[in-house]
């Protein structure tokens, strides 16, 4: 920044060769201070942003497997099988079929907040919250008094919106470890794994890796203590 020296006047005269510099200076510094805070200022909270966070958040709350689950087959998922919302339960209640799409359909809120947010606002530290948001909403979703599902499904869903080209062979991969293995947690732990190892092959952004590191570790860390809650004594 330019450092502007102020004006001494002595017998009239300035110590500058004219007072046109003095002028040239002064816009420069002026220039500058503003550009400054503008910069500072692009890094607050904006509407857009809270918007973005909120409708993610809202977006993950719906409770499809719940939904499914109670409209189709008049199953209370709070009330079968371990007692979770999620897809996972579902499938033990309907079958495979029925909790594959569960799955696909908890992915897509995940992208789809991530893609709701990249159209309200292009900064990456709206893009992570908002996709957080997402799995928050899934594991807390107001309409089931805060009971959900794991998030993990929803996790995944976020990283297909945000590394797109790992997360569509992670897709694939998922899909197929599902149609033969027919068990949701080992077929999402592989997709996790698939996901973040594909990420740093093809060197997608540090930041986003490192994201989705710590929403998955968060993620398994929060299904882990609630297995441990359940199982017997």
């Amino acid at each position: 920044m330019h450092t502007l020296t102020p004006l001494v006047f002595r017998n009239g005269i300035t110590d500058y060769a004219n007072f046109t510099e003095y002028l040239i200076n002064l816009r420069n510094t002026a220039q500058e201070f503003l550009q400054e805070q503008s910069s500072a200022i692009s890094y607050a909270p904006t509407m857009t942003a809270f918007l973005a966070i909120t409708l993610s958040f809202l977006i993950g709350s719906i409770p499809i497997s719940w939904l499914i689950g109670k409209i189709k087959y008049n199953i209370d998922l709070r009330t079968f099988g371990d007692g979770n919302v999620g897809a996972g339960n579902l499938q033990r209640a309907t079958g495979l079929k029925i909790g594959i799409f569960a799955i696909i359909a908890d992915l897509a809120k995940g992208a789809l907040a991530i893609g709701l947010s990249l159209l309200l606002d292009t900064t990456d530290w709206v893009i992570m919250a908002a996709g957080t948001a997402a799995v928050i909403g899934h594991i807390l979703p107001p309409w089931l008094k805060f009971r959900g599902g794991r998030g993990a499904a929803t996790a995944l869903g976020v990283a297909v919106g945000i590394v797109p080209i790992p997360g569509a062979i992670m897709l694939l991969i998922g899909l197929l470890m599902m149609l033969f293995i027919k068990k949701t947690l080992p077929s999402i732990a592989i997709s996790v794994i698939c996901v973040i190892g594909l990420s740093l092959i093809l060197s997608e952004p540090t930041k986003y890796i490192i994201f989705l590191i710590i929403l998955f570790s968060a993620v398994g860390l929060k299904d882990g203590i609630d297995r441990l809650k359940k199982a017997p004594k």
